[in-house]
């Protein structure tokens, strides 16, 4: 208790009076609690009425003036404090090291002797000490009403023992046995679980993959990237999940890395462009190769016969796993002026995509071709400086760039695209044959539905939507084509000798075939 004083009551009679039982402490405790509060008898907490003298003939030990009244202070103590009637002892039980004498201030004493701080945590370990009072003034009453409480709560006092500290343990020695009893049922119930988790079977986890593609989802290649996760992600139950990356951001927004990544394991499933991948592969440089491929018709019959499984071959030799093809269409001219004619294209500057064979081709009619990225080609051409760009269908009508001054488009099917669905070595190689299966069929299933967007995007109803927002859509001619093919044939016969003599000769039969011989 410190610098604290209890003053407690010296007692007119030699005797000591036994403390109460723990269970009608408790009982006696609430009742008092519920008149006057926990801390109301003490002068520090009375009111200016509590002090006023009491009527005559009546005397009561909570109305006597604060000057007089003995000192109860159970702020400082716990459940061993509590008051008794006035013929009994009252105070606290608890055991010190000093005996208790009347003070010479009437009826108080206070606790000498002991400078310990610690003396407040002692008491409340329920020493032994009786206070005991000399005035039997009003304690009859006092005496009734407290038998006549524990009458009423006799019923409840069984059940209220049990729950109360027994008096002789102290509190460190009840937390030390209930820490004990918490541990030993922690122990036994570990020892009951870890023999059923042993013997219960193991749960499949799910396995995720990452899938890259160098378009977002509003183009034929996101599309297709995005029916792929999900037609694996339904097919296994939730077994195999597919996280789709849009835009390239595996490989920092560069599609020439993309398959770098993919054959390295830093991404597990692509759909690829074969001309951004022609970098790494160089057989597939044959579907870019300029005007071979005529139309979509002529495009699907190459990526479905002998022509698609060579150059399947071709990319699994270089570290990766192909699954499906399919057309992706074709690079169009989109242009501020009319062009009709290779020299129309006589210094113009144009936007290619970052392949060799694209640029060699324009630069073969005579444009100035450039790359750079879609922001610095939007500013150069607000800014006047780009005259145009070589891009699909999909993308010019998405980017609206009939909007952005590029209003003329000419359709002269210069360069096909495919797609490619393909997984990393390392992931096919750990999959069963049932998962295999599973994710190849799904790969098919994308693939023709990005087959179908891509016509859509090229179809006379997409045109027309074209030329009612302001663009002039222009299609060239087979003789038309025959004047661009013969300007840039020298590219030609190059760039077939990187791919491969045999490989292009297969690849002009099988689009020279008529469509009803097919």
């Amino acid at each position: 208790m410190g610098r604290r004083r209890v003053r407690v009551a010296a007692s007119g009679r030699s005797e000591l009076r036994q403390p109460e039982t723990q269970a009608q402490r408790s009982v006696l405790r609430a009742a008092r609690q519920q008149c006057r509060g926990q801390r109301a008898a003490h002068r520090r907490h009375r009111g200016a009425h509590r002090g006023r003298p009491d009527p005559p003939g009546r005397r009561c030990a909570s109305r006597e003036p604060a000057c007089r009244s003995a000192s109860w202070q159970p702020h400082l103590v716990h459940t061993g404090v509590h008051r008794r009637g006035r013929t009994r002892c009252r105070g606290v039980h608890a055991r010190l090291s000093q005996p208790l004498r009347p003070s010479k201030t009437r009826d108080r004493c206070p606790l000498r002797g002991c400078r310990h701080p610690d003396v407040s945590h002692r008491l409340r370990g329920r020493a032994d000490v009786r206070l005991r009072t000399r005035r039997d003034v009003g304690s009859p009453s006092r005496a009734r009403r407290r038998s006549s409480l524990l009458a009423r709560h006799a019923p409840a006092r069984g059940t209220a023992t049990a729950r109360l500290t027994p008096r002789g343990e102290p509190h460190y020695a009840l937390a030390v046995r209930r820490s004990t009893e918490i541990l030993f049922a922690a122990c036994v119930g570990v020892a009951l679980i870890l023999p059923a988790a042993a013997q219960a079977p193991p749960q499949a986890t799910a396995t995720e993959w990452k899938l890259s593609t160098t378009l977002g989802p509003a183009y034929p290649q996101g599309r297709a990237g995005v029916i792929w996760g999900r037609l694996i992600r339904e097919r296994s139950g939730g077994r195999l999940k597919v996280n789709v990356f849009p835009g390239a951001t595996l490989t920092q927004r560069d599609a020439a890395r993309e398959f770098g990544a993919l054959r390295d394991g830093a991404i597990d499933l692509a759909v690829g462009s074969a001309t951004s991948w022609a970098a790494q592969v160089a057989e597939l440089n044959l579907i870019a190769l300029p005007w071979l491929v005529p139309d979509f018709d002529a495009l699907d019959r190459l990526l479905h016969g002998e022509v698609a499984t060579r150059l399947s071959a071709a990319v699994l030799a270089a570290g990766v796993v192909p699954l499906a093809w399919t057309g992706d269409g074709f690079h169009e001219l989109a242009t501020r002026r009319e062009v009709r004619r290779p020299a129309d294209l006589s210094g113009l500057a144009l936007r290619v995509p970052a392949a060799p064979l694209l640029v060699e081709t324009l630069q073969a009619l005579g444009a100035a071709p450039v790359s750079m990225t879609s922001a610095e080609a939007l500013a150069a051409q607000r800014g006047g400086t780009l005259d145009g760009e070589e891009i699909s269908v999909a993308a010019y009508g998405t980017s609206r760039l009939y909007t952005a001054g590029l209003a003329r488009l000419l359709l002269w099917d210069a360069h096909a695209d495919a797609l490619l669905f393909a997984v990393n070595r390392g992931v096919w190689e750990r999959l069963n044959g049932a998962d295999r299966d599973l994710v190849l069929q799904a790969a098919r299933d994308a693939a023709q539905q990005a087959t179908a967007m891509a016509r859509k995007f090229s179809d006379a109803a997409a045109l027309a939507e074209f030329s009612r927002q302001g663009a002039i859509v222009t299609r060239l001619t087979p003789s038309g084509k025959q004047a661009f093919r013969e300007a840039a044939r020298t590219v030609y016969d190059r760039w077939a000798a990187v791919v491969g003599a045999d490989l292009v000769r297969s690849a002009e039969a099988a689009v020279a075939i008529p469509p009803a011989a097919k």
